[in-house]
């Protein structure tokens, strides 16, 4: 083999090495954007779920505040309709 295609073949083995870096640094760099687009999704989740969870526990509390003998009674009957069907015979 010439000394010309020794080193055609060694500045096409550099520019492949060069080529791999560039494309490792280009996952990496997505890696890392998808990671925090998920990171910031999961935030976001969390919060509106905890928002949904504290507007329904006000809506609750409102609700036995306004009625409380008939939220009583409900919570009598449930608790005595559930003992019933997990009763052991």
């Amino acid at each position: 083999m010439s000394e010309v295609a020794n080193e055609d073949h060694q500045k096409e083995l550099e520019n492949i090495r060069e080529d791999i870096d560039s494309l490792k640094n280009n996952v990496f760099a997505l890696t890392k954007s998808v990671q925090h687009d998920v990171v910031d999704s999961a935030i976001v989740g969390f919060d509106k779920m905890k928002h949904k969870g504290q507007k329904a526990l006000h809506e609750l509390e409102k609700d036995i505040k306004e009625k409380p003998l008939q939220n009583l009674l409900i919570a009598l009957g449930t608790g005595f309709a559930l003992g019933a069907l997990t009763r052991k015979h």
